[in-house]
């Protein structure tokens, strides 16, 4: 059985599909993985942390089940960068087409060996929400269900938020921007888009609120969330999280002084980017 902080290791083997899913109540997560001791693993590490899983090795296998439109219980889709049927940029496309209509966003989270800046910016555009990056661990699988909330929605979220103890900058994850020599400036890049574009972020947060759209604000609140996560900004992420919560339960009734807190928040952290990317600098 893994442990916290084990990494999980690569085998060669593709395995047949597997359903480990209950119908008792607990986040299912489609798991697309050809290798069988790997995808063997994440379901017994999923199950740990609190989930059923279903597990295929082929893209086909991802997309007949997302596109079912019976069949709305999947909570998040893990996809392998190493499908032998599929290009996993294409597939990524295919499943934001497929879930047009569904409520709310169905997270989808890359499991890759390839941990590039670039690699990073092209998933994002495709579709993708999150990066598990190889060797996996315990650790990096619990940090993405807590980033996406992988419990069901209370009847009636609450507007508090829990920030006690969590840092306004991840380094873990700033440190995947690390420009490996003086030219390699794409990652700083990405980092400086972010803080510039957050602002725009929250002002359209903020005008759903005021025009009463609970939908609207759930769904940028969640887009806002996966780039803040990625970036490394786990306050302003935890922020989002609650909005989208709020959007996703239909309510817009005491999300002001969330807004206002997220607001607050997004200027720590810009600031705090600016000072670690001025660092880099000298």
């Amino acid at each position: 059985m893994p442990r916290h902080g084990d990494p999980i290791g690569a085998a060669t083997d593709a395995g047949p599909q597997r359903d480990g899913a209950e119908d008792d109540g607990r986040p299912l997560v489609l798991v697309a993985e050809p290798d069988a001791v790997l995808s063997g693993l994440l379901e017994r590490l999923l199950g740990r942390l609190g989930c059923a899983t279903i597990c295929v090795a082929e893209g086909a296998g991802v997309l007949q089940r997302v596109t079912d439109p019976a069949d709305r219980s999947l909570a998040m889709v893990l996809l392998s960068n190493a499908l032998p049927d599929s290009d996993v940029l294409c597939l990524t496309r295919a499943i934001r087409l497929a879930e047009q209509g569904r409520a709310p966003r169905l997270p989808v989270v890359w499991s890759t060996t390839d941990d590039s800046a670039p690699a990073r910016v092209e998933a994002l555009a495709a579709g993708a929400d999150d990066f598990l990056v190889q060797p996996i661990t315990f650790m990096d699988v619990e940090r993405v269900l807590t980033t996406w909330k992988m419990t069901p929605l209370p009847a009636a979220p609450a507007t508090h938020v829990e920030l006690d103890g969590v840092a306004v900058l991840d380094d873990r994850m700033l440190a995947m921007y690390l420009p490996v020599d003086q030219d390699d400036l794409e990652g700083l890049d990405v980092v400086a888009q972010w803080s510039e574009e957050a602002p725009e972020s929250v002002a359209i947060v903020r005008a759903a609120v005021v025009a009463g759209d609970a939908t609207a604000m759930g769904e940028r609140a969640h887009r806002f969330k996966g780039s803040a996560a990625v970036i490394g900004v786990p306050r302003v992420a935890r922020v989002c999280a609650a909005l989208e919560r709020l959007g996703d339960g239909g309510r817009v009734d005491g999300t002001a002084d969330l807004v206002a807190l997220l607001e607050v928040e997004v200027a720590c952290a810009r600031r705090a980017l600016h000072v670690w990317r001025a660092r880099l600098a000298l």
